[in-house]
């Protein structure tokens, strides 16, 4: 009976010592707080480790990662909560991780879960220099125009089928799934959100693109706006997740290289194809005011608000938050490229030119001299995906009113957080209706 009774002290004190482990943090700053530096300049990282909460002290590895995605590693001894690094390549990413007495990165529990205590954060130098590594093809309205020609003469033709609201927003919001004819071999394919019992000739649209992947659409609502919300490859919507994930597996893997040799046939001509004609329908509406047209998507959504923005001029206000398809070639030039980064060297030469050629079609940069609205961008420094010197390039060919918010310590998901979605959407329909 003693020795049940020891093992049973034994076992708590082992629970306790587990409840009652280390917790680490690392936080990262610079010495300029937006991340923006002139080439040439030495940055300072300050880092702030923390050990239940208290200041504390761990050896650390630095990851320094360049434009061109090569990167080096220091070690640096506990105690030191500093370094620096010149600036001679145009950005800069810094992945410190807090290390253990063993050499191994130190873990931490966050929400029941180990996590490695790692932090990262970035730095351009001169943004506004940036600029697309392609140059615009001499035909490159053509081509668009051609293809503007071929979808206008599909009727913009709609079925809307009513839907059941989210339960938070019934009898607030009515909620249509919707297909729109559109040429291209595919239709529009979204769900149509409204205030109820709007009247004619009253409410803002914003239409919403959706990021890279295959899904479902959503069901968004903007409050005071008509919300049109498509998915990117004009599927069927209110299917099983397995349904989608076929089609990822199956019909739309890799989507991104369907065509890449031939400008005509490349997947993203008829996903633009259905921008546009999203913008053609949600004008039919009639509870539409007829001037406040707003888009708005991240990372592939945001390519697709910029080419809305540049392919119908009633586009008032368009959000591109990280967007992809920037700076295609940057590769080709020495430093990433953006999303989907198609083009492949090697020994600094260009193997696939036949997609190289396609993609000076498909750059967001020259779509984005065309646009007359007011533009809002956000940009992480530390994302690797939808990288900022593309974006940048991107952003610099805006010839209008223009916004940027650029994020230090933010990664590509950082800026697709559906509560800062829904806030900046907010934001910018307030901003609409108050031109």
């Amino acid at each position: 009976m003693k020795m049940s009774i020891f093992k049973v002290m034994f076992c708590c004190l082992a629970a306790g010592l587990l409840c009652f482990s280390d917790t680490y943090s690392l936080d990262l700053s610079l010495d300029k707080p937006d991340g923006i530096y002139h080439d040439n300049d030495m940055v300072q990282v300050s880092m702030d480790f923390r050990v239940n909460g208290k200041a504390g002290s761990a050896p650390v590895e630095v990851k320094i990662f360049q434009v061109d995605g090569s990167s080096e590693t220091i070690n640096l001894p506990a105690g030191k909560n500093e370094f620096s690094a010149p600036l001679r390549c145009g950005a800069l990413r810094f992945v410190v991780s807090a290390l253990g007495s063993d050499g191994k990165v130190l873990e931490s529990e966050v929400k029941g879960k180990k996590v490695p205590v790692t932090s990262s954060i970035g730095v351009i130098a001169d943004p506004d220099k940036c600029a697309p590594y392609f140059k615009e093809p001499e035909d490159f309205q053509q081509f668009w125009d051609n293809a503007m020609a071929e979808l206008a003469k599909v009727p913009v033709k709609a079925e809307r089928k009513e839907t059941d609201a989210p339960s938070q927003q019934k009898g607030k919001f009515n909620f249509w799934d919707v297909k729109v004819d559109c040429a291209g071999g595919m239709p529009v394919s979204g769900y149509l959100s409204m205030p109820v019992n709007a009247v004619p000739k009253s409410l803002p649209v914003v239409v919403i693109f959706q990021s890279a992947g295959v899904g479902n659409s959503w069901k968004s609502v903007v409050p005071g706006a008509i919300c049109f919300s498509i998915n990117a490859h004009g599927i069927e919507n209110g299917r099983p997740p397995a349904f989608y994930q076929e089609l990822q597996r199956t019909t739309y893997k890799n989507y991104w290289w369907i065509g890449a040799e031939d400008r005509n046939k490349f997947y993203f001509r008829g996903m633009f194809l259905r921008v546009k004609r999203a913008l053609d329908y949600v004008k039919t509406l009639p509870e539409y005011d007829g001037s406040n047209l707003i888009v708005c998507g991240g990372s592939q959504g945001g390519a697709q608000a910029l080419a809305a923005a540049a392919l119908d001029s009633d586009v008032k206000v368009a959000c591109a938050m990280v967007p992809g398809m920037c700076d295609l070639g940057g590769i080709v030039g020495g430093r990433l490229s953006g999303w989907p980064r198609l083009i492949r060297m090697k020994d600094g030469k260009l193997l696939n030119k036949a997609v190289a050629n396609t993609l000076q079609y498909y750059e967001m940069a020259f779509f984005a001299k065309r646009v007359k609205a007011e533009v809002f961008f956000t940009v992480g420094l530390v994302d690797n995906t939808c990288c900022p010197t593309s974006v940048y390039a991107v952003y610099n060919s805006i010839p209008g009113k223009k916004h940027i918010e650029v994020f230090p310590n933010g990664g590509h998901l950082y800026s697709l957080q559906p509560k800062a979605y829904v806030e900046l959407l907010q934001k910018i329909v307030g901003h609409a209706k108050a031109e």
